[in-house]
C-alpha cells in the first residue's frame, strides 16, 4: 500500500471493510522522523482495496504477482504487500522501479512485520522480490530446481531500500538455439517455471518461438503448397533451431503434425502468461527460406541456394531463398506477421535473422543494403510499429565477409529506432566497438559462454562483473540493456544471473561480496547488511549457530571456485573463452592426448588450477557433513531437491572429470613411451591397471548423476517421450520412435553421420554408461589386447577407423540405432564421494592423485538428506 510519501503528506485511503461489508477510511500521516516501521498495514483489508483503480476496476496484476508468489515459495503471499503506482496497461514512464521497506502487520501478532513492495508494474515487483531474497531473505530460485523455496517468516525491522530504478530498459533472454538444446522438449509445467524464473531476474525481452511452426504452415499453405511439401521442409523437434536460421531443413524428420498442434497451443499460454507478468516478447518473422517447391509455385520469382550447413548434405541444407529484390519476399513476411499477430498477438518485437552462418551471395553494397531493406521492409507492412531484433553474431562468425563497407550497408537502410543488435558474445568477442556500435543502432550487452549445452564448470566472472559498464559509459555507446544469449540453460548458473543483476545496479560490485551473497542466498542461508551482520535469523534452523560454520564452509568453496574455475580468461584481452570446458570423458577416443586434451573451442585442456575445484568440492562436502548432523526433521531441508543438492553433485561430477584427465593422460603417456620399443609384462600390467581405474571412474560417475534427474540422460528422454502421452495429440508409433530419435541425436551424433559429433556432448547419467563408456571401452579394451598380441603400441589412425566401423555404423545408424535405458539407482543408494584428491603434508595443502584403488570411494550418507 501506498503509504509512505517523500513529504509530509496525508493519505485517505477507502479501504473495503471484509468483514462489515462497510466502508473503512483510514488515516495515515507520514512523518520522516517517525520510526516507519511502527506504522501498521491491515493486509487483508489493503489487498481488496489495492486490487481497485480509481475507477473501481479489478486489477488483475496483484493476482498475477501473488499467484508467482504461491508457485514459487512457501508462506511469501503472507509475508509480502504490494503498490503499484500506475494504472493497469500504463507504461512506467521513463524507468522501471521498485521501493522495499519493511512494515509491522495490524491483523497479525505483535511482532508480525510484512514486505512492503511499491513497483511501477509486476515485472518490476518480481525484480524487488528477488532482491529481497538475494540480499535479505536467503531463498532465491535456480535453474533446475523442481521445489519451492521457503520465504522468510522473520522479516528484519529495518529494511528500507529507496527508489531502485533500472539502470538499463532491457534484459534480453535466449539464443535461437536455446529452445533446441533445452526446451525442445517442454511442457507448459517446464515453460511456467522458466517464465518465473525470467520475471524475477527482470528479464524483459524474452524470445518466444516454439511456435513458429505452426505459422509457416497456415502461411505455406495460402499459397498452395501441400501438407507434404511443408512438413518435409521441417526438421524433427529438436532440430527447429537450426531450420529457424536457415541452415537445416527436412532432417530428423518429418516433424509429427502433433507436435505442431501441441507447440501452438503451449505458446498461446507461454505468451498469456510473460504479458501478465510484464513481458515484452520477441517473436519470429519470416527470414526468406522457403521449401523447394515455391521454386515451382512461382516460377517468376528469383530464387537462390544458400550454402551447405556443417557438413550437411543438400537433402539437409543448402536451403532455397527467396531473393529479397522479388515482391513476393514482402508479401510472405507481411502475410507471416498478419497471421502470427491474429493467432499470438504482438507486442512488435520480431527476432529474424537472414544470414547465420550462412554468407550472403553477393558482397555488393547495393545488393546487402536491398536484403536489410526488404526485410524491414516485409515487417513494417505486416506490423506498422515493428522494431527488428537481430543477433550480431554473423558479423563475428563470419568477420572475413562482413567488413565495415559490408555492415554499413547492410545495418544503414534500416532506421536507428527500429533495430536492436544483439551483441550475442560479449563476454568473450565482444564487436560493438569494431563495428561502431552497429553503426548507430540500440545494443544489447550479452553473454553467451556456452555452446551446446556441456556442463563444465568454467566462466570469467570479472569480465562480466565489469565490462557491462564499461561498455554503457563508453562515449558512443548505445547499450539500452544486458541479455543471456547462452545456447543451453541448466549449467553455469552463476554467470547468468550475475549478468542479470546489472539491470538493477548502478555500478559494478566487490565481486567476492556478491559471490558470497549469491552462495549464501542459493543454499537459504540469510543475508547479511552491510556490516557483515546477520540480518534474518530464520526459525527453521536450531537455535544454535551451527549455520554459521555452514556459511563458512560455503563462503570457502565459492571464494575458491571463483578464482579458479570461474576465472578462466585471455589476459591480454580480458576476453572470456568460447565455450566451456569439455571433459575427455566426451571426446572420441584416440591414442595421441594431443587430440583428445586440446586448447581449442569446446576444448578439453584445464585452464585454471583443478586442485582449487577439489578443495572447493572438499569444503561443499563438508558443509553437507554439518547438514547431517545438525538439520532436523522440522522445517525445510536446505539440501533435498535443492540447488545445493545440485552444486555439491555438480561439483563432484567436474572434480571427477578433471580426474579423468589425469587418468586418461597416464595411459597416453604409457603409450607414447611405447612407441619404439616392446612393451613387458610388467608394462603391460601396468596400462591394464590405468585403463580399468579410468573405466571404472567412469561407471561410479554415471551411477552418481543418475541420482539426480538434473543430471539424467533419462530425464531428457523422458521429456521427448511425455509429449507423445497427450491424448488430444496423438503420434503413432514411428513418431514416437521419432522423438526419441531426436532427442538421441541431438547430443551424440549431431546429424546423420556425425556432422557436428559431440557438439552438445552432456556429462549425464546414463549417457556416460551407454555411450561414453562404451566407446572408450572398445578403444582401449582393443588397444590392450593389442599390446598383448603385438608387444607393440597399436596405430591410432587404424584403431580410430576400426573404432568407427564398430561403433557407429554397426550401433549408431540414423534411422535405428538404440541405447540402453539408464540403470535404475535408488534414491537411497550410497553417494559417491572423491575424498582422496586433497592430501595434507605438514602445513602445506597439496593436491595428488589417487591410485586406482581409492580412486573412489563411497559413504554411507542418506539420499534423504543430503540428496
Amino acid at each position: 500500500m501506498a503509504l509512505f510519501g517523500d513529504q509530509n503528506r496525508t493519505f485517505l485511503v477507502f479501504i473495503a471493510c471484509t468483514l462489515a461489508a462497510t466502508p473503512l477510511v483510514l488515516l495515515y500521516t507520514h512523518n520522516p522522523e517517525l520510526n516507519d516501521p511502527e506504522i501498521s498495514i491491515p493486509r487483508a483489508a489493503q489487498r481488496a482495496a489495492l486490487q481497485r483503480n480509481q475507477d473501481g476496476i479489478q486489477d488483475k496484476r496483484y493476482d498475477y504477482f501473488n499467484q508467482l508468489l504461491d508457485r514459487t515459495y512457501i508462506g511469501a503471499t503472507n509475508r509480502v504487500v504490494v503498490t503499484f503506482t500506475t494504472t493497469p496497461g500504463q507504461k512506467p514512464g521513463s524507468q522501471a522501479f521498485f521501493k522495499l521497506r519493511s512494515v509491522r502487520d495490524l491483523n497479525g501478532e505483535a511482532s508480525d512485520i510484512v514486505l512492503h513492495v511499491t513497483a511501477d508494474g509486476v515485472l518490476s515487483a518480481c525484480s524487488a522480490i528477488h532482491y529481497f531474497c538475494l540480499h535479505y531473505g536467503g531463498c532465491t530460485t535456480t535453474w533446475g530446481v523442481q521445489r519451492k523455496v521457503h520465504f522468510p517468516q522473520h522479516i528484519p525491522l529495518d529494511i528500507n531500500v529507496p527508489r531502485r530504478a533500472r539502470l538499463v530498459p532491457e534484459s534480453y533472454y535466449l539464443n535461437f538455439c536455446t529452445p533446441s538444446y533445452t526446451m525442445a522438449f517442454y511442457n507448459w509445467t517446464h515453460w511456467e517455471q522458466e517464465l518465473d524464473w525470467m520475471a524475477l531476474h527482470g528479464v524483459t525481452m524474452p524470445l518466444i518461438i516454439t511456435g513458429r511452426e505452426s505459422i509457416m504452415r497456415r502461411l505455406f499453405r495460402e499459397f498452395s503448397l501441400t501438407d507434404k511439401d511443408i512438413l518435409d521442409f521441417f526438421t524433427g523437434p529438436a532440430f527447429l533451431a537450426w531450420h529457424r536460421m536457415g541452415n537445416l531443413k527436412s532432417w530428423a524428420g518429418p516433424i509429427p503434425t502433433s507436435f505442431l498442434d501441441f507447440s501452438e497451443h503451449l505458446t498461446k499460454r507461454i505468451l498469456v502468461r510473460a504479458r501478465q507478468l510484464g513481458m515484452t516478447p520477441v517473436l519470429p518473422a519470416f527470414s526468406g527460406h522457403v521449401p523447394d517447391a515455391m521454386a515451382t509455385k512461382f516460377p517468376a520469382t528469383e530464387f537462390s541456394r544458400l550454402p551447405r550447413w556443417s557438413g550437411f548434405s543438400n537433402t539437409h541444407s543448402a536451403l532455397l531463398f527467396v531473393e529479397p529484390s522479388s515482391e513476393l519476399y514482402v508479401t510472405l513476411g507481411k502475410r507471416f506477421i498478419e497471421l502470427q499477430s491474429t493467432v499470438f498477438g504482438t507486442d512488435h518485437l520480431y527476432a529474424v535473422d537472414q544470414f547465420n552462418e550462412n554468407d550472403p551471395r553477393d558482397k555488393d553494397p547495393a545488393y546487402l543494403a536491398k536484403c536489410s531493406e526488404q526485410q524491414f521492409q516485409s515487417l513494417r507492412s505486416g506490423d506498422a510499429n515493428a522494431t527488428w531484433i537481430m543477433q550480431g553474431w554473423l558479423f563475428v562468425f563470419h568477420a572475413q565477409f562482413w567488413g565495415q563497407a559490408e555492415i554499413s550497408a547492410y545495418l544503414g537502410s534500416v532506421p536507428q529506432e527500429a533495430m536492436i543488435v544483439l551483441d550475442l558474445i560479449s563476454e568473450a568477442t565482444p564487436a560493438y566497438q569494431s563495428t561502431n556500435w552497429y553503426h548507430g543502432k540500440r545494443t544489447i550487452w550479452n553473454v553467451l559462454h556456452n555452446f551446446g549445452g556441456q556442463n563444465g564448470l568454467r566462466g570469467n566472472l570479472q569480465t562480466v562483473m565489469q565490462r557491462p559498464y564499461d561498455a554503457l559509459h563508453l562515449p558512443s555507446s548505445t547499450m539500452v540493456g544486458v541479455g543471456l544469449t547462452m545456447e543451453a540453460t541448466n549449467q553455469n548458473s552463476i554467470m547468468y544471473e550475475l549478468t542479470l543483476d546489472h539491470a538493477w545496479e548502478p555500478r559494478p560490485r566487490a565481486l567476492d561480496v556478491w559471490v558470497r551473497t549469491w552462495a549464501r542466498a542459493r543454499y537459504g542461508l540469510p543475508g547479511t547488511d552491510g556490516g557483515g551482520r546477520r540480518s534474518v535469523v530464520p526459525s527453521e534452523y536450531p537455535a544454535e549457530d551451527w549455520d554459521i560454520s555452514f556459511g563458512k564452509k560455503i563462503d570457502q568453496a565459492w571464494q575458491l571456485l571463483a578464482t579458479s574455475c570461474y576465472d578462466v580468461m585471455d589476459r591480454t584481452q580480458g576476453n572470456g573463452y568460447w565455450g566451456v570446458t569439455r571433459s575427455v570423458i566426451e571426446k572420441r577416443p584416440s591414442l595421441n592426448a594431443g587430440a583428445v586434451i586440446v586448447d581449442s573451442f569446446q576444448g578439453s585442456m584445464l585452464k585454471y588450477d583443478a586442485c582449487a575445484v577439489a578443495t572447493a568440492w572438499d569444503a561443499m562436502v563438508d558443509s553437507a557433513r554439518l547438514v547431517q548432523q545438525h538439520e532436523t526433521s522440522e522445517g525445510p531441508s536446505i539440501t533435498s531437491g535443492t540447488a545445493f543438492e545440485l552444486d555439491v553433485l555438480d561439483i563432484t561430477r567436474q572434480v571427477l572429470s578433471n580426474h579423468a584427465q589425469v587418468l586418461y593422460a597416464g595411459i597416453a603417456d604409457l603409450l607414447r613411451t611405447h612407441i619404439d620399443s616392446k612393451w613387458t609384462p610388467p608394462d603391460m600390467d601396468m596400462l591394464q591397471q590405468r585403463v580399468t581405474a579410468y573405466i571404472t571412474l567412469l561407471d561410479h560417475l554415471d551411477g552418481l548423476l543418475c541420482m539426480s534427474d538434473h543430471f539424467s540422460f533419462d530425464a531428457w528422454l523422458d521429456k521427448a517421450r511425455a509429449l507423445t502421452t497427450y491424448p488430444e495429440y496423438p503420434y503413432s508409433s514411428a513418431e514416437r520412435d521419432l522423438m526419441d530419435f531426436n532427442a538421441r541425436n541431438l547430443v551424440t551424433l549431431w546429424g546423420p553421420t556425425g556432422q557436428i559429433n559431440d557438439y552438445s556432448s552432456r556429462l549425464w547419467g546414463g549417457l556416460i554408461g551407454s555411450y561414453y563408456k562404451l566407446r572408450w571401452e572398445l578403444a582401449l579394451n582393443a588397444t590392450v589386447a593389442a599390446v598383448r598380441n603385438t608387444h607393440r603400441t597399436p596405430n591410432d589412425g587404424a584403431f580410430a577407423g576400426a573404432f568407427t566401423l564398430l561403433w557407429e555404423s554397426s550401433r549408431c545408424s540414423a534411422v535405428c540405432w538404440k541405447m540402453c535405458r539408464p540403470f535404475a539407482v535408488t534414491r537411497r543408494c550410497q553417494y559417491i564421494l572423491f575424498s582422496h584428491s586433497m592430501r595434507h603434508s605438514g602445513d602445506e595443502l597439496r593436491c595428488t592423485h589417487p591410485t586406482a584403488s581409492e580412486i573412489v570411494v563411497t559413504v554411507s550418507l542418506s539420499v534423504a538428506v543430503l540428496l
